[in-house]
């Protein structure tokens, strides 16, 4: 028995699979035609990360994961029917390189290897994003570098090696300023990506739909705090005053049982590695930013 052309888009509709969404890592393949002889057309919510086609570009590495609907037209005809699917990209770590190596003496042994991580860039529509770096500021700089060459540094006193974290806890200093003028910014926030991922985490938001917020946020902290111990970096200190007054601010506002039910989120709500940077902080003057 001949289909009738709303039976055909119907059965289409019934038939169309494009794979497990769940925790995408590659391109898609979208058919333009069903298996009943529908037409397909597809549309896609975000085309930064999916294009109508099924060409993936999957979020920068510190971004977290991201979900984009896709819709797909299915026509026959005069008969039209659609079917929303909705797609999870994984962030892509592979992005993270080790570029730079420097041959370093520690104390009582010989030509160790130091690796020094370094991120590459990826341009945005709102400006260059570094991994654990800052959003919109332009600047090749994460403070876990920093933390990386204040131990160099300690372990070698090498200055040089000084010099290049003084070098990056500056410039972490000046992206704090940028996104302090910034709209939507609150004073003394300084992450890799926009406060959208700690107002997500606070309607409590899943992963993979937000990343850690908190525990990459930690990142960036000890990495300060390390600066300051181990090789004097007056500066570090000042960043992580501000960004414990902005924790603080933050999370003044929520109740305990607010809170509790977010750091019950796994693996969203993680937040233990912070709580022990902030506990570092105490004796300064921010005992009231513990968690």
């Amino acid at each position: 028995m001949k289909l009738t052309d709303k039976e055909t888009v119907q059965k289409d509709r019934e038939a169309l699979y494009i794979g497990n969404l769940n925790t995408v890592e590659s391109d898609l393949i979208l058919p333009v035609k069903g298996k009943y002889g529908s037409r397909i057309r597809w549309e896609s919510e975000d085309e930064r990360y999916i294009t109508r086609t099924g060409k993936v570009t999957r979020p920068t590495c510190g971004m977290g994961s991201r979900t984009v609907k896709l819709t797909a037209f299915l026509t026959c005809k005069g008969a039209e029917e659609k079917k929303e699917f909705k797609v999870t990209l994984i962030e892509n770590k592979s992005e993270i390189h080790i570029l730079d190596v420097y041959p370093i003496h520690l104390k009582g042994q010989v030509n160790v290897g130091c690796y020094l991580p370094f991120y590459v860039p990826v341009r945005t529509e709102t400006g260059y994003f570094m991994h654990e770096a800052v959003w919109k500021c332009g600047m090749s700089i994460t403070s876990r570098e920093a933390g990386t060459h204040k131990v160099c540094f300690h372990a070698t006193g090498e200055l040089r090696i000084l010099e290049k974290a003084r070098y990056m806890a500056k410039s972490l200093k000046q992206c704090q300023k940028t996104l302090s003028e910034e709209r939507g910014y609150s004073p003394g926030f300084l992450s890799a990506y926009s406060e959208e991922q700690f107002d997500l985490l606070e309607k409590y938001t899943p992963y993979p739909q937000i990343w850690a917020p908190y525990y990459t946020l930690h990142k960036i902290l000890a990495g300060l705090l390390d600066c300051e111990k181990w090789a004097g970096i007056s500066e570090a200190l000042e960043i992580a005053d501000k960004i414990g007054e902005w924790i603080f601010q933050r999370l003044n506002r929520l109740n305990q049982g607010q809170r509790l039910k977010m750091w019950s989120i796994y693996i969203a709500g993680e937040f233990g590695g912070i709580n022990e940077s902030c506990q570092r902080m105490n004796g300064k003057g921010t005992e009231r930013f513990l968690l």
